[in-house]
């Protein structure tokens, strides 16, 4: 079989209609399907070796996400090289920082920015790895990622790319407010397509395996993070800097009063809870409107303007990596997004249908018993994989 061949087949194995669920955690919302189009990527960390871009990209991989930084002082040592490397092939990229909750949130957005340097054309936005579930409070945990978000979207005038999943975002408090602050790259493995978190209503991007082996990864022996962008090439090519796109997941930033929101369209900012449309401020079609909170919900995060200071600093620097939060699957019912649950017509996955209600006390409990042993197995086995993978 071709590397090609070898590449397609493990990428399509993730659609498979008897893929095993993990049935962890509680989905917030159903699963969504992509309705159209997909395209291949990975996202890498210095564990996955000296990467050959060129050998990714002939092989079909369309992006890549390369780990910069965690915290405010690591830096991964493969980042530099990615990098460059990615923008050398021709393959979309996007750079991601492992977010702490044991440090200022400023400060790290500072720091991340400092060493990947200035967003080029063709760039996608910056990802924020949101998993920390040790130093990041259920009370405090969003509200502090939200800070890095929106000191990022300041700075480079993108809407961030948020990387977590459904068992990650139900440790926190007032998840809503993760509304209109980023774009979703969600975690959601052994599924037939994504489960999607509360507030979330559509993915961007989805992360579907931890354990592929992908051409081009030397060091992956099975355990490259594979992933799926929903859309096409035009569409991903919209989310980048200087593209242009009317969906939600490349709006650009717009200010309400000292309040920062993105320009969206209204049908969408109508489904988040607690935003507001305002006309006039966007530079798109006449149904994208400046999506903010309202003043009830808006003291989540700090405004996106004026937080830039010194994040903006420019420079590149050295790291890189991939990261992995926990895979979760539903084990309830939920309704469908709005990308609707048709099957898809070209590289998507069929819809999975939701099963009945479990209200029964029994089962609950049962259910509930065998998702922590699940968990803390789980837990064990990404224990000693953090040991290599940070």
């Amino acid at each position: 079989m071709s590397r090609s061949l070898l590449l397609s087949a493990l990428f399509v194995s993730a659609c498979a209609p008897d893929a095993p669920r993990e049935d962890i955690g509680t989905a917030r919302q159903a699963n969504t399907c992509a309705t159209g189009a997909t395209l291949q990527g990975v996202d890498v960390s210095v564990y996955d070796g000296n990467v050959d871009w060129t050998e990714v990209k002939s092989n079909g991989g369309a992006f890549g996400i390369a780990k910069a930084t965690e915290g405010t002082g690591f830096t991964d040592s493969q980042f530099a090289t990615n990098w460059s490397a990615m923008k050398s092939a021709g393959v979309v990229r996007s750079a991601y920082h492992f977010f702490h909750c044991d440090t200022d949130p400023m400060t790290q957005a500072s720091f991340f920015l400092g060493v990947m340097g200035a967003l080029e054309p063709g760039d996608l936005p910056p990802s924020l790895d949101f998993e920390d579930t040790t130093t990041c409070t259920p009370q405090a945990g969003i509200s502090m990622a939200i800070e890095w978000l929106d000191a990022v979207a300041s700075a480079t005038g993108t809407l961030p790319i948020l990387y977590t999943s459904v068992n990650v975002l139900s440790e926190f408090d007032d998840t809503q407010s993760l509304a209109g602050h980023a774009q979703l790259w969600v975690a959601s493995r052994g599924v037939t397509c994504p489960n999607l978190p509360a507030p979330f209503v559509a993915w961007s991007f989805w992360q579907y395996s931890l354990t592929g082996t992908a051409p081009g990864l030397p060091n992956s022996n099975g355990m490259a993070d594979l992933d799926s962008f929903n859309g096409d090439s035009a569409s991903l090519l919209a989310l980048t800097v200087g593209g242009s796109s009317s969906s939600s997941s490349g709006a650009p930033a717009c200010t309400v009063d000292g309040v920062a929101g993105t320009c969206i369209d209204t049908s969408t900012c109508a489904t988040m809870p607690g935003y507001v449309s305002t006309p006039g401020l966007c530079p798109g079609p006449a149904e994208e409107e400046c999506c903010t909170p309202t003043s009830s919900s808006s003291s989540a995060g700090t405004s996106s303007s004026g937080t830039s200071g010194s994040a903006g600093s420019s420079g590149a620097g050295s790291g890189g990596g991939s990261s992995a939060s926990d895979g979760e699957t539903s084990v309830g019912s939920g309704s469908d997004s709005g990308r609707g649950a048709k099957p898809s017509t070209s590289g998507g996955c069929a819809a999975t249908p939701t099963g009945a209600p479990r209200n029964i006390p029994d089962l609950a409990a049962a259910l509930l018993a065998a998702g922590v042993a699940v968990w803390l197995r789980r837990s064990r086995r990404r224990g000693a994989r953090r040991t290599q993978r940070p």
